[in-house]
Formats: structure tokens, sequence, C-alpha cells
């Protein structure tokens, strides 16, 4: 027996199973239904990209959907036809032919191959077969679904339709802005994705909208410019289009005639171009501001391409150049500079452009006549890819600056010189070059501060418009106390220190704008806080010749310059006061010096060829070389101030220098002997026998040399060696190397550099075992830079030392060894008269003449020269020039005017002082002396002087 419970149960268990199974059957249904709706989601999709034409049209034979190829095929888009009939884009015998297409559909349910010829009512027609099915969803109305293709075998349908949808495709997808516009009505038809984003519309409001929406020109201007485009293939126009948030952007609209379906219209590209033209006016300004930079920049600034054709160039190198602009860009710097020069800038040029990095020298030049002093650097020039396309250049005058460096160092030099001569006394001197090395300390750090400041703006520039700074730079600001903020719009007038002074500037601007369109002036700016400036002021107009228009300037603070030169000047005075107390002192030291000298040497001499024992001469011979000593330490320190003061004077006399050598051999060799060393000459061959030039200091430099040589050598020898290093076909001038080489002590590495400095030993210590002054190898180096050459030394401590010297000299054919030097004694009836106020140099010239075998008579002033003259006939007077009563320039004048007699005007007349500065001799000759002989005076001397004055009669 079943009871209740039991039947329940098992219906609520069957009841269970019913609804599990159809729980399982709605599910799969679900996931039929998915996969229907994905079939259909991909065949629409399909549908919508494909290049045949598809619609589906409701029982009212209107379209519901459709797309981008059918809507192509009447010149609409799918949102347009959507909703709608096809009667006004259809003919009317198209539009009956669809409908009874339409209709068959809808009676069989299927449709295949029916023929319909579609044609707009302006429009080309086109046979298409329709394909089409019915679907009949539940409870609603059926949908027509077609598919439109071209006719088998019909070539220009097919591309046609091909054609059609590809246009479509890229029209909607491509990035630009593009607009397809009905020049008729003046609207837009249809409008891309990029268009929509861009002018904030849809594609469904852009479908009719007036073109004027968008383009704010008059409607005259837009017809004009659509008839334009109708007539050309295509055109470039620049508008303003408003956007649909009321902004307004700059773009370039190109503009062609398109036809579609037979029907006309207008297909426009849009760019825009509202950043890039704001960013095009930025660089023409920038551009300007540049070019006004660069162009009144006080350095040279220019450019080269690969080749090493100029491109660029400021007006500063066209300056220097004396050429135009357009005579300098496109040529090389063969064809503007001399070959040397052109050679440099090519091979800087090239290091620059292979190593990539900038690069700073300063070089000197000599240009039309004057040296230039440049401090110059150059870069590469680099492509947006960062490849090398030329070199940048930019050289900034240092001439000034280098002039007042070598004025500062040619004050130390003569400073150092005056305080180790006149020692002590001269300590506020010493005081004044420390400062100088202060000055000049500070010069550097300061031109090192310039430099880093020209890196970046390194000069105040500005702008002025309507005489307001309509611009400046941070510097300018800087210089003035202000911020750029405050200095714009400032005024310009309140710049400037006075109004007057504001009206000078401003007429010498108008005067030199009509005539140059830039220059410069020195002018005074005030600062902020109430201190004015000097400044150097250059500027250039933004239009040529219009000062109205504005200018570019540029504001060089030079007060500091100016305070400096200021210090210069008075500092050279100083040292040109400190030169010539230095110049009265040496002179008067070698007076003072060479008188009791004179006397001395002369007395040596004397007592040297009587009967003495060989002890007593070994004696006199020795005080005698002493003398010397004393007599060439005082020789070089003259020779040291003629150089120094700049008033040495080259003799140039033809010279044989074999015969002239002679001598100097004898004597170094007896030398060489007497210390037991070898002394060789070697004279090359092809020297030339007769020379030109100053035989004496050529000497003079040889003495030095081998004396040094000789003193240093202990063991071994030296040896002299002289070459003709080029003597070109028909050239009349030739170089001498002289090569001076020993075996002695050599010179230490760190002192070689030191030997040829004034004052300066290698063995500074106080137990160096070799005396000098040290002034020796700086005469040597002196005396050969005036006469146009050079010295050079090589060494090795323990090996000997080489000393290299370069001298040029004519090459002529020079007259025999002069006939000065053979010795020559006056007859015995020569009468000479002494003119001497020291008793000792009186006795001694006395004496030397007794030896000689004159008859001599002696006074001791001019005063009693012309007495003895008046009384007496004398052969020649031997006159001091440094006396009491009546000193021997003023007997001398007396004599030529012939207070002393008419027999006597013409009576030789020679110089014996003590006066051996630069210009003594020409002023002794001048007075109407004869001849010049210096103090101290051997006995050959004083025969040579007898003899070139007295001729046969000696």
């Amino acid at each position: 027996m079943v009871t209740g419970d039991d039947s329940t149960d098992k219906r609520q268990k069957a009841f269970h199973e019913t609804y599990e199974t159809l729980r399982r059957e709605h599910a799969e249904l679900q996931v039929r239904h998915q996969e229907a709706v994905r079939h259909l989601d991909a065949l629409y999709r399909l549908a919508a990209v494909s290049p045949l034409a598809c619609a589906d049209f409701d029982a009212d034979r209107r379209v519901e959907q459709c797309n981008k190829a059918f809507a192509g095929l009447l010149g609409e888009t799918p949102e347009a036809l959507a909703g709608k009939p096809l009667d006004e884009w259809l003919s009317v015998i198209s539009c009956a032919q669809l409908h009874d297409l339409l209709d068959v559909l809808q009676r069989d349910g299927l449709s295949h191959g029916g023929v319909w010829t579609l044609e707009a009512p302006d429009g080309e027609p086109v046979p298409l077969l329709m394909d089409g099915v019915r679907v009949d969803p539940g409870g609603k109305r059926a949908t027509l679904h077609c598919l439109f293709r071209p006719v088998p075998g019909d070539e220009h349908s097919q591309q046609l339709l091909v054609e059609n949808a590809h246009f479509r495709t890229m029209f909607y997808n491509d990035p630009a802005i593009r607009l397809l516009v009905d020049p008729n009505k003046l609207i837009i038809v249809d409008a891309n994705n990029a268009a929509c984003l861009f002018y904030g519309y849809t594609r469904e409001e852009f479908h009719g909208l007036p073109l004027s929406a968008i383009n704010p020109i008059a409607e005259r201007g837009l017809q004009r410019a659509v008839d334009r485009t109708r007539q050309s293939s295509r055109k470039h126009f620049r508008f303003r289009h408003i956007l649909k948030s009321g902004e307004v952007r700059e773009v370039d609209v190109f503009s062609g005639p398109l036809e579609i379906q037979g029907r006309r219209y207008v297909y426009s590209v849009v760019h825009d171009a509202t950043e890039w033209r704001r960013a095009e006016r930025q660089l023409r300004e920038y551009t300007a501001l540049l070019t006004g930079i660069m162009e009144n920049s006080s350095p040279m600034i220019y450019a080269k391409d690969k080749d090493g054709k100029y491109i660029y160039c400021n007006v500063r190198l066209c300056e220097y150049l004396g050429l135009p602009q357009n005579k300098v860009i496109g040529r090389t710097d063969d064809q503007l500079f001399p070959p040397e020069r052109a050679r440099e800038h090519r091979l800087w040029d090239r290091e620059v452009l292979q190593e990539g990095k900038s690069s700073t020298h300063e070089v000197s030049v000599w240009h039309r006549g004057r040296e230039f002093h440049w401090m110059v650097t150059k870069f590469p020039l680099r492509d947006e890819r960062e490849r090398i396309f030329g070199v940048c250049g930019i050289s900034t005058d240092v001439t000034e600056r280098r002039r007042a460096e070598r004025e500062v160092d040619a004050v130390n030099q003569q400073m150092a010189a005056v305080n180790e001569q006149i020692l002590a006394s001269n300590r506020e001197l010493q005081n004044e070059v420390e400062r100088r090395k202060l000055i000049e300390q500070e010069l550097r750090e300061r031109e090192a501060l310039v430099r880093g400041i020209l890196r970046a703006a390194p000069i105040g520039i500005g702008m002025v418009r309507g005489r307001n700074v309509g611009w400046c730079n941070e510097h300018l600001a800087g210089m003035l106390g202000y911020t750029r903020e405050e200095l714009n719009g400032m005024p310009v007038q309140r710049l400037y220190a006075t109004v007057s002074e504001y009206e000078r500037v401003l007429a010498f601007q108008e005067g030199q704008a009509a005539t140059q369109g830039s220059s410069s002036t020195e002018t005074r700016f005030v600062h902020r806080d109430g201190f004015e400036l000097d400044i150097l002021l250059s500027f250039s107009c933004l239009t040529p010749g219009n000062v109205q228009s504005g200018l570019i300037f540029s504001a060089l603070d030079v007060t500091e310059r100016n305070r400096f030169v200021r210090e210069l000047e008075r500092a050279r005075d100083a040292a040109e006061v400190a030169s010539r107390a230095k110049g009265e002192f040496v002179a008067n030291m070698s007076h003072e010096i060479r008188t009791p000298l004179n006397g001395i040497m002369g007395m040596l001499q004397l007592l040297g060829i009587t009967d003495l024992q060989e002890e007593q001469g070994e004696y006199v011979e020795t005080a005698l070389e002493s003398a010397r000593g004393l007599m060439s330490v005082l020789n070089d320190i003259l020779d040291f101030s003629l150089i120094e003061s700049g008033k040495l004077v080259l003799r140039r006399e033809p010279f044989r220098l074999r015969e002239y050598l002679q001598p100097v051999v004898i004597m170094f060799r007896e030398q060489a002997k007497a210390r037991g060393i070898d002394f060789d000459v070697f004279i090359h061959p092809r020297l030339p026998e007769g020379l030109a030039g100053d035989p004496g200091r050529l000497r003079q430099v040889l003495f030095n040399i081998l004396g040094n040589a000789i003193k240093f050598t202990h063991k071994g020898g030296v040896r002299l060696e002289i070459y003709p290093l080029d003597i070109p076909p028909g050239k009349r001038r030739a170089r001498l190397l002289m090569a001076v080489s020993d075996t002695g002590i050599g010179i230490p590495e760190d002192k070689l550099e030191h030997v040829f400095e004034t004052f300066t030993q290698a063995d500074g210590s106080y137990t160096r075992d070799y005396q000098g002054t040290g002034l020796g190898l700086a005469i040597v180096r002196r005396l050969l830079q005036i006469m146009g050459g050079d010295v050079a030394v090589a060494s090795r401590p323990g090996h000997g030392t080489t000393m290299y010297m370069c001298v040029p000299l004519d090459v002529r054919r020079a007259r025999r060894a002069c006939d000065a030097d053979e010795a020559c004694l006056p007859a015995t009836s020569a009468r000479v008269l002494v003119v001497e106020d020291n008793r000792v140099n009186r006795i001694m010239l006395q004496r030397f003449l007794q030896k000689l075998g004159a008859d001599v008579a002696a006074v001791e002033n001019g005063k009693a020269a012309l007495e003895a003259l008046e009384e007496q006939d004398f052969d020649i007077v031997l006159m001091d020039v440094q006396m009491p009563v009546m000193d021997g320039i003023e007997a001398t004048r007396a004599i030529r005017s012939g207070r002393a007699g008419a027999r006597n005007r013409d009576v030789p007349i020679a110089a014996l002082t003590a006066h051996a500065m630069a210009g003594d001799r020409d002023r002794f000759l001048d007075s109407g002396m004869d001849d010049y002989l210096s103090k101290p005076v051997d006995l050959e001397s004083l025969a040579q002087l007898l003899h070139r004055l007295l001729g046969s009669r000696c």
C-alpha cells in the first residue's frame, strides 16, 4: 500500500528530474544562442567591411542598415541612409525595379540572381545581381537581407564596386582629417573619424553641416575657394577653423575635385597647423634676435661646410677681410687668406671634424700691416641626426690685452734690472713690481671669468622698440641692478646717466643708421643704486636704416678696463722715469770706472814692456789680466743696458770671415793650450768668402761662447764648426750655423732653460767654482736676436755642452781684411797734443805715444788746449771729453770755429773718453771730432787710431 507521503516524494522526484532536464536543455539553448549571436555578429562585421554592397530593408522598403560599400554606391554614409527610403537617391526606374525585386523576396522568402540597375538621378547606371533572404523573427515584422554583386563578365561594375569600397575604407580609417564637401550647397557631406575627433562633431552632425560652421570667412570667399578647387587638381589654403567648442585653430587645407557615381564633390585634407605656425612665428622672432646678436657681436663668427666653403659669416669678419658678405659666402680659406694661414685653417678644421669636439687656440697673425691676436674657438656643427656637417668658429680680438700684457712684462723686466743694479735704494720699485704681478694675476683671473661669461651671453644684450626696452638678457639686468621683468618695458632714457647723454647717443644712432645700419660708441649707464658705468654700446637696426623699427644692442661694461688703462699709463710713466735714472746711473758708473781703469791698464802695459824679472812679469801679466776681466764685466753691463734700452745699433760693413776669425782662433788656441785641452776649428768649404754685417758683435758672441766652453772644460777639447744653412741661387742673404761643442762639465737639465736669463748661472751657490756676472749668455741671445738669429743649447752633465748659433748675413764681395787691424807706428816727427785732466791717464798716454815714437805735449783742459794750439803746430789732438774749465766738446767746437787759429781748423781730433754708452760716439762726431776711442786704451788700439787719422804720415 502506498501512502500519501510516498506519492508526494515520487512526484517531487519526477518534478526534480524534469527540472534538471529542462535546465540542461536551457543551458544548451543558451550556448547555441550565443554561438548564433557570435556568428551573426561576425556576419555583420564581415558585411561591414565587405567590398560587396549589403543592405537590410524592412517591410516598408526602408533601409534598416547597410554597409559602407552600399552607401558608397549612392554617395552617402550608412548613417545617412538608415531608416529612410531610397527615393531621393535613385532614379524612378531604378527605384521601381528595386521594389519589384523586394516584393518577390517578401513573397517567396528567397531570391537569387535578380537583376537590378542602380542609377542615381545624375549618376552612371551600374548593373547588379541581387541575392536575398527573408527573416521572420517571432512576433516581429520580417526583414529582407540583400547582397548586391556585379553581373558576371561586367568588369566595369566590378571595378567600380571595388574602388568605391576601397575609397570608403581609406576615407574613414585615415588618421588625417578628411572632409567630403558638396560644392554646390557648400555643405559637408561626410567626415572621417579623425575629423570627428578634431572638430568635436559626430558623423551624423557633420552630415549636411554648412561649411561656414567651421570656416568663418565670408560666403563669397568660401565659394571662390571652392570654385578654384574645381578648376585644378589640387589647391592649398590657409584658414582658421572653428571647432564645436568654439576654439579657433589655424589649419592648412589641401583640396581637390572628386567624382563619385557621377556626382562631383570637393575632397579636403585638413592639417592642424596651429602649434606649427606659433612655433614658426617664434622661430622667426628668435632667428631675427639671434641674427642681430651674431651680426653685432664683437667677435668674428663664421661657419664652413665639410669642403671648407663658408656658409655664414658676420659683419665683423667682413670688415676684417674688407669684403662684402656675398664675396665671402661660398669661398674657401685658400681664396681669402695667404697660403700659410689657409693651410693652418684647413688642418685645424680637419682636426675638429675628425675628433668631433670643440677646440680653442690663441693665434697671432699679420694683417694689413699690423699684428692681431685672436682667441679662436672652433666646434663641429651637427644636424638633427647628430651627423657633423661643418665647422663653426668664434674669433675674439685680444690684441689690446696682449699689448697690455707685453707692456706690463716689459715694465717688470726694466724694474727687475733697476732693482738688481741700484740694490736696496729701490725697494719702493720692488713693491711696485709685486703690485703689478698682483694686477697681472687679477687680470688673468678676470680673463678666465670673461671666457666663462662669453660661453653664455658674455655681454649685456637687449632689444629696443618704441624707445622702451623690449627684451634683455640676465647679464644686462644684473649689470644694471634690475631683474629682467623690471627692465622689460622700461624707457631707455632711464638707463643713461643724463638726458643730454641719451640725446647724444640717440642722434648718433640715427646718423649711423642712415649710413651704415650698425655701429658702436662709448657712453655711460646709471646703475639702479645711482653709480655710473662706462659702457661700450654696439647696435644694429631691426630694419636697415630705420631706427624707429627697433634696435638690437649689446652693452659691454668697460668701467674697469678704463680704470686699468689709466693705472697702466701711470705705471708706464713711472717705469720711463726709472729707466732714465738707470741710464744716467750706468753712464756715470761707466765714466768713473773707465777713467781709473784706463790708468791702471796703461801703466801695467808700460810696465810690461820694460825690463822685468820673470816673476815680476808674471805679476804684471796677472794684474793686466784681472783688469781686462774687470773691463769685460763693465762691457757686459753696458751692452746689456744698451740692449735693454733698445739703443744698440748694429754696424754693417764688409769682411772676410776666415781672416776675421784668425785672431780669435789664435787667442783661444793659446788659452786652450795653457789649460791642457784641444781646440779645433772647422769651416765648411761652401761658406761664402765675402760677407757683410757687424763683425764686432759677431766676434763678441764668439768670445762669450768660446770663453765659456774653455772655462768649463778640464779635459778633452773644444770644437768650433761653421756651416752655411741655405744660400738660394741669386740671393744675397745667407744664414750661418755656428756650433761650439765641448767635453766639459755640462749643464743640468733643469738649468738649461735658465742659462740665457740675465744674472743667472747654472751654479748659483756660494761655493761655486766659476765666477761671472751671469750676463754673458743673456747678451749673446739678445745680440743674435737683434741680428735676426737665435741660439740653442744641448747638454749632458759630465759629457759636455753644444751651443748652436744661427745668424743671417749678407753675401757680397768683401774688400780685403780691414787695414786698420795692421799694426802701424806714427813717424817720430808726428806731434801729438794730449788733453786729459786725470794725471795718471795723462802720464800713461804720454808713455804710450813715446813708445810709438811720437812727440807728445799734454795739457789738463780744453782752454789750455786752445792756448797750446795757438802757440805750436800739432799733427793730431787726443781730446778727453769730461774736463774742468772747458770740456772736450766745447773745445772741439772752438777749434773748428778758428779760435785756436785758422791753421788748426782741420787738425785731426780724436775723443779718448770713458763715455761708452749708446749715442756717445755719434754725439762726439757731430761736435766736430774725427774719431773715437773708449777707455781703457791699450797700445794696439791707440796705434790703429793714429794709423787711421794720420795715414801716410804714420
